[in-house]
């Protein structure tokens, strides 16, 4: 599949906000999503959103940045929900992505 420059994808992740040590966890998580130059769009006490820079490629890096959260036990462990956000659709990435690596895991 070839990806326009134009295309704009998102990652949204939200933690559960009872998780101890959360400021934590989203340092880490931003670290990850930076090491891939994806830039953090916002950044909530228990919600991040990444986004591409434009690359035809980033979307490979966004997926790999999920990825690498999704191999941390404790990242997994305090994500709630998350969304990878194509611009035209949204995907559940609990349903198709951390539940599976959650399972593959544990």
């Amino acid at each position: 599949m070839s990806m326009k420059p134009t295309e704009n994808f998102k990652v949204e992740i939200y933690f559960n906000p009872l998780t101890a040590n959360l400021a934590d966890i989203c340092a880490e998580t931003d670290g990850i999503f930076s090491k891939y130059n994806m830039p953090c769009l916002v950044r909530g006490e228990d919600r991040r959103i990444y986004s591409d820079n434009g690359d035809p490629k980033d979307c490979g890096r966004l997926f790999a940045a999920i990825g690498e959260v999704s191999d941390d036990p404790t990242l997994l462990g305090a994500i709630a929900d998350g969304v990878f956000d194509w611009g035209d659709k949204r995907e559940n990435l609990m349903d198709n992505f951390f539940e599976y690596q959650g399972r593959q895991n544990g």
